[in-house]
This record gives structure tokens, C-alpha cells and sequence, in this order.
């Protein structure tokens, strides 16, 4: 093991409150019905693609950029100085370092929000890069983000270990290759949790106790 791929939200931050309802919201104010599989349909987009859905979708009379720019600013501030970080994320961080495995966060939030709250939560410093697949223009409907990711480090996805928190991305990374572990938490249903620990070589549910399989790595 010579890497680690990291997602951000519901993982190393405790961001999900926000996301829940914010596509259903945002049509519900343009005087629009959401669909009831909204929430599923857009889960393994980028921000960009699920704004290019929407508008496919909805045939909304604006252009995704619009879309994104509202949801931006509901986010902007959440993201700037109230979501934490998840307890111990920062000394599993800290002792990856420690071991020479260098940690890098693979998410789908713009690089302008999750940027400034990795700052803020100090876990920025202990990370070796940070890859957003709304900049990118990448999903994790497919491990193009993920192997984007291990490219650029200079990893092969054998050798990398993606933590994930969302069933369908741990799954096309570990179908590419990569080595998975599960971050469940009160977020995840029961079906969804049990789907996530069949999937996954190992689960977590806290990070302090992370630490301990993480020296069983090297």
C-alpha cells in the first residue's frame, strides 16, 4: 500500500446535512415537483453533471451554470464556517504521515468550498493533494476521478486505498482495482451499511479506530 484515496463529504468532514435536501430545494423553489428518486439519481454525479441532469431532466429555463451557482450559495457558507471535521480525522491523518503513506482527498464538492474547509479544519496541511471532480469535470459514476487520482500521484490503483463513505463509488474503484474500506456512520440506513460492509475489505465506523488497521498496512 503506497497511497490513500480519501473522500471528503460524510468521511473526513461532516458535511451531509447540507446535501440531503439541496437539489429537492432548489426545485421545490422554482415552483417544481421533485422526483422521489432525485436524491439516488444525482448520488454518484459531480455537481456539474447533476446540474446538466436537472436541466435535462426538469427543462429548467436556466443553464446548469445557474443551477450550480444557487446550490454555491447555500453551501458557500456551511462550508466556510460550520462543518467540522469527523473526530480523529485528523490523527488518522497525522499518523499516515507518520507511517510515509501519503493521503490525498478525492471528492465531488468544488475545489471553492471544500478548499477553505480543509483549511479551516486543519486537515489541509496533512493531506498530499486534493481532487475535485466538479473542477475536473469527473464522476464517481464511473473510477475515472479515482484513477485521475492515482495517476497524478503516481500510484498504481493497486497499490492505493480508497475510504469511502458512498456504496456506489467504493464500488467502481474496487472493480478498477483499487483496495477499499467502508466509512459507515448514523447517515447510512441499514440496507445501505450491510451493502457497504459486504463491498468493502474493511469497515469503519470511527476513525480513532482506524489507526490501528492502518499500521497493518505497513
Amino acid at each position: 500500500m503506497t497511497a490513500l484515496l480519501i473522500d471528503c463529504d460524510g468521511t473526513l468532514c461532516d458535511t451531509l446535512s447540507i446535501w440531503t435536501h439541496l437539489a429537492e430545494d432548489d426545485l421545490i423553489a422554482r415552483g417544481l415537483k421533485p422526483e422521489a428518486s432525485l436524491k439516488e439519481d444525482i448520488a454518484p454525479f459531480s455537481m456539474a453533471q447533476a446540474a446538466d441532469f436537472i436541466c435535462s431532466r426538469y427543462g429548467l429555463g436556466c443553464g446548469p451554470e445557474a443551477v450550480i451557482a444557487a446550490w454555491e450559495d447555500r453551501l458557500s457558507h456551511f462550508y466556510r464556517a460550520e462543518a467540522p471535521a469527523k473526530a480523529g480525522a485528523r490523527q488518522f491523518l497525522e499518523r499516515a504521515s507518520q507511517l510515509g503513506l501519503p493521503a490525498y482527498c478525492v471528492t465531488l464538492t468544488p475545489l471553492s468550498l471544500v478548499g477553505p474547509l480543509l483549511d479551516r479544519t486543519d486537515l489541509a496541511p496533512l493531506l498530499a493533494g486534493i481532487f475535485s471532480g466538479h473542477d475536473l469535470r469527473l464522476g464517481k459514476d464511473s473510477p475515472a476521478l479515482y484513477s485521475y487520482a492515482a495517476k497524478a500521484a503516481g500510484q498504481a490503483p493497486a497499490q492505493c486505498l480508497v475510504i469511502e463513505d458512498s456504496l456506489f463509488a467504493l464500488q467502481v474503484a474496487m472493480d478498477a482495482g483499487f483496495q477499499g474500506w467502508a466509512f459507515i456512520d448514523d447517515w447510512h440506513g441499514p440496507d445501505q451499511a450491510e451493502a457497504l460492509k459486504a463491498q468493502a475489505q474493511a469497515t469503519l465506523y470511527r476513525w480513532p479506530e482506524a489507526e490501528a488497521l492502518l499500521t497493518g498496512l505497513k
